[in-house]
């Protein structure tokens, strides 16, 4: 497979480098094809529109055109390669009328509109067509699009916010700085985020810490664009779930004479006193354009919404919680909550800047150069809700610095043969800790011990807790990455795009343990301090070439299709300081007694092995995985703008560096036991197979969809324990010899031996999620008034793992399907619950728009149902467990409104937006969240833009 790579990789240069050296002397020229577009532009009633803006968008190119309507409401574009083209009109107080055509060197095109009042937008995508537009309502997937003026509009608190319109999408991480994306039932870690189609998702991107969208901050964003459905076939591993793309502002570039803009914006939102500052300022002629942008953010804990979490609520949940094997009173934290109470450690601040150099080199926009830096240097951000008196773990991050800039070559209609060549080259580095303060609760205060039957039981007290160990597991994830895009056209209506890539992760991992007290004896314990690594220097190297093909000659079908080869080579080296302390120790005495009975963690043994002689300092290991991915698709263009699609689609995920080469012990005190996670260098990728099926509608006054999707999922990683013998601690610990002068000591309660609890990585065999994803948006014209437009986006999700453990099935019989528990679960051994699945989600409104544009006001509902098929062993844990757990399984309606005034004139515009969110304070979790969401929150926020302060 390695020499196909190879010789796919130098036939896919040597060709591109041909096409570049054969298409740029003649581009260079300018080409006059004397393809024309013209039309008239009218309203409703037939009266003529003037001064609307005209847009033809080349979608093989993606090179767009504009002009605005004459006096007598009619306009021409013309210079325009042949091909296929996107033509939409939009003016302030009428939704946006578009229409497909089709350009010849020979034949103008007349086309006219009839422009209806509303809001309603016409929606393209870069992201299905990777750096080329795609018109979302031909595109077999759901595709959810979030533009600049939406985002002036709700005035998100956070970048994630800005997309959570998405149908099936939910938030993990209650931090507005921290929080990570669930995209139909799968973490953050199996669903790819891209900046302006570049990977965010990198080799250290695991199921436990994932990557937060906030770390490009909102008032960079142009626009932000989810793409559901299996991805890998484009963008590579980690698009199981779907494709998030981020697309940062650019400069604004004149059609002649020399531009300087500024742009300033600020927000506010008063829970969490969370503040915004944004200034911008563009400098630009038709040859050049620069963009520099500065943000500043900051907010502080929040507080929950107007009614008190009672200490017999808690106590309440935790009766049921000890009911699940392996957890006790000592565990659980009982605490009591004010109405409107604080949350702590919700903090962050920062700053984000960057500059953007557009250059163009030929007077007809065929050629551009673009030259990018981006920084955000994040600080304090803190695990809302982790912590005493909420969680016996307080987790932050002291910071999170992200450094990245990129070189872009970009050619559009080159030549008659080569719409768009684009040559891209970034350097990006990801630097943050993972810090956690660990405590233990003190016996006698919630909960107190038998000794002579050694149990558990509550007191009805709040906990009290010990200060254990504080670590700081710092990661640095450096990423080289160059690749070559060409979209073709080698036959009319016909498009190839392909491209080679070759991109490189390099991780390193720097580890400090520091020991305040004994966790057993409460003994001060000031002097354990260890330094290290946890994992090792590990690179990751990816050579991948894709290609996408797109038949469009037929009036009423569009097909698509296309694959992607990816191997992925890994190299954990021999690293000073790896692993930690004992953790060789461990792992050497462990392997004799997990290789006599490894349970479930059989497909594991035989890479300890590899493991040991990288631990003990003697080789490297490696790894090489080649991926095949592929999609097919095909929508139908029937009369009325009623388009049915189908598609389906592989994807895969390459496990990261922690699942592949961590060792470390989490429990390192007092030494007579260890809790130990050992990585799998023997790992699979994970794969996906995804079907999408449904109908999209696009009219004049309406827009909606409707599909069902179905993702099979084999070799998911998880964690597993192997049986283990029966101990005073619980079942499933490893007894292995004492070694004293290696630090492993023995216990009495052990007979002498000291306990692991091993947790493995494993493949886990099936598991399937199936669902139904829908949108809508109506336009309702209210006369001389204005317009009303009701929305709606919703969905439905069920998932099943097809391969449960024993545990599992369990708890399962033992705790669900009965009406004596505080919290209702539902399950069936033969239908396995699995986790992060909400079962119906749905957010509904509606925007009054003034009919010349000048103000509106919104209201918005988002409806989450009870969910009740929960994943048995999410409720086990001595850490991470809690009351929010439970809770955050009920159902919710939280409501906002908004409300703003855009005042508009030649040279400047200025915007302003009030609102409240959770506008009844309701007390709430969201889902698969231990920390509440917050309660009522006022809004303000206003963007100023001066055109240009010359006033040429």
């Amino acid at each position: 497979m390695l020499p196909v790579i190879a010789s796919i990789r130098n036939l896919t240069v040597s060709c591109l480098t041909l096409l570049l050296f054969c298409s740029l002397p003649g581009a260079l020229r300018a080409q006059q094809s004397g393809a024309r577009i013209s039309g008239t532009v009218t309203d409703q009633t037939g009266a003529v529109v003037v001064g609307a803006t005209v847009r033809a968008l080349n979608l093989a190119s993606g090179r767009e055109v504009s002009t605005a309507t004459d006096g007598s409401g009619g306009y021409a574009l013309g210079d325009l390669a042949p091909g296929s083209y996107r033509i939409s009109v939009s003016q302030e107080g009428f939704a946006v009328a578009a229409a497909s055509v089709v350009v010849t060197d020979s034949t103008p095109v007349v086309q006219n509109f009839a422009l209806a009042p509303g809001a309603l937008q016409d929606v393209v995508t870069v992201t299905a067509g990777k750096g080329s537009a795609r018109i979302a309502v031909e595109t077999p997937q759901t595709v959810s699009v979030t533009t600049e003026a939406d985002l002036e509009q709700r005035r998100p608190v956070s970048t994630f916010q800005a997309i959570e319109r998405t149908p099936n999408l939910i938030v993990r991480e209650t931090n507005p700085a921290r929080e990570r994306p669930r995209l139909r039932g799968l973490d953050s870690s199996r669903v790819l985020i891209v900046i302006d189609g570049e990977r965010l998702n990198n080799a250290r991107t695991d199921l436990q810490t994932g990557l937060s969208p906030g770390i490009i901050d909102v008032s960079q964003l142009a626009s932000a664009e989810v793409v559901a459905g299996a991805g890998s076939s484009l963008y590579g591993s980690d698009a199981l779930a779907g494709t998030i793309n981020l697309v940062t502002k650019g400069p604004d570039r004149p059609d002649k004479g020399l531009v300087l803009g500024l742009r300033l914006d600020g927000d506010y939102h008063s829970n969490g006193r969370t503040r915004r500052g944004n200034v911008a300022v563009n400098l630009s002629n038709p040859q050049a354009a620069l963009r520099m942008s500065l943000s500043l953010f900051r907010n502080a804990n929040y507080r929950t919404g107007g009614k008190a979490i009672t200490l017999d609520d808690v106590l309440n949940i935790g009766r049921f919680y000890v009911q699940f094997p392996g957890n006790n009173a000592s565990q659980y934290p009982v605490f009591s909550l004010p109405a409107n109470g604080e949350v702590l450690n919700g903090q962050a601040h920062g700053f984000n800047d960057q500059l953007d150099f557009w250059f163009y080199p030929s007077a007809n926009n065929r050629h551009n150069l673009r030259l990018r830096y981006l920084n955000s240097q994040h600080s304090a951000l803190g695990d809302a809700f982790s912590g005493p008196p909420f969680e016996v773990q307080e987790r932050f991050q002291s910071f999170r610095h992200f450094d990245k800039f990129g070189a872009r070559y970009e050619g559009l209609d080159i030549g008659p043969r080569v719409a768009r060549l684009a040559i891209n080259f970034y350097r990006q580095k990801l630097v943050f800790p993972q810090d956690q303060f660990d405590y233990t609760i003190q016996s006698g205060s919630s909960f107190v011990v038998d000794p002579a039957t050694n149990t558990f039981s509550f007191t009805g007290r709040p906990s009290n807790f010990i200060l254990g160990s504080f670590t700081d597991n710092k990661n640095s994830i450096t990423t080289l990455n160059v690749d070559v895009q060409a979209t073709l056209v080698p036959f009319v209506g016909t498009l190839v795009t392909t491209g080679f890539q070759r991109l490189r992760d390099q991780s390193r991992d720097e580890f400090t343990r520091y020991g305040f007290r004994n966790i057993v004896t409460r003994e001060p314990n000031f002097n354990t301090l260890t330094r290290g690594a946890s994992s090792p220097d590990t690179d990751y190297t990816d050579t991948a070439f894709f290609a996408q093909f797109e038949y469009d000659r037929i009036r009423l079908l569009r097909l698509s299709g296309g694959f992607r080869l990816d191997n992925w080579k890994t190299e954990a080296k021999v690293t000073r300081g790896f692993p930690l302390g004992a953790e060789f120790v461990i792992l050497r005495a462990s392997i004799p007694v997990l290789s006599a009975n490894p349970g479930p963690l059989a497909p594991q043994v035989d890479s300890l092995s590899r493991l040991l002689d990288l631990a003990g300092g003697r080789s490297p290991v490696r790894t090489s995985k080649t991926s095949f991915t592929g999609n097919v698709g095909i929508v139908f263009r029937f009369p009325q703008g009623i388009n049915p699609y189908f598609r389906f689609a592989t994807a895969y995920r390459e496990p990261s560096v922690t699942e592949r080469y961590i060792i470390r012990n989490f429990i390192p005190l007092p030494n007579i036991l260890s809790a130990i996670v050992v990585g799998n260098p023997n790992l699979e990728p994970e794969t996906a197979r995804n079907f999408d099926v449904g109908v999209k509608v696009q009219r004049n006054r309406f827009n909606g969809s409707f599909g069902y999707f179905r993702n099979d999922l084999d070799n998911l990683i998880i964690f597993a324990l192997p049986p283990g013998s029966p101990t005073p601690l619980g079942a499933g610990f490893l007894l292995v010899p004492a070694d004293p002068a290696n630090g492993l000591l023995g216990a009495p309660f052990n007979r002498g031996l000291h306990a692991v609890s091993f947790n493995g990585r494993i493949n886990q065999a099936k598991n399937l999620i199936y669902g139904f994803e829908g949108t809508y948006e109506v336009a309702l014209p209210l006369g001389e008034v204005g317009s009303l437009t009701p929305y709606g986006s919703m969905g439905w999700m069920h998932g099943t793992n097809k391969s449960p453990t024993a545990t599992q099935l369990d708890i399962i019989r033992r705790l669900y399907n009965r009406s004596d528990t505080p919290v209702r679960l539902e399950g069936s051994p033969d239908d396995v619950p699995l986790g992060n699945i909400t079962p119906f989600r749905g957010i509904f409104g509606a925007i009054f728009n003034e009919r010349k544009g000048r103000w509106f006001i919104e209201y918005s509902l988002r409806h989450q149902a009870r969910v009740t098929r929960a994943n048995p062993t999410g409720f086990q844990g001595p850490t991470l467990i809690n009351y929010g757990t439970f809770a955050s399984l009920n159902d919710f309606t939280v409501q906002s409104v908004r409300g703003g005034y855009n005042l508009r004139r030649e040279r400047y515009r200025m915007t302003f937006t009030t609102g409240v969110d959770n506008l009844t304070d309701l007390l709430y979790f969201e889902h698969f969240q231990n920390a509440p969401a917050p309660g009522r929150s006022f809004v303000f926020g206003f963007t100023m833009e001066f055109a240009n302060l010359l006033g040429r």
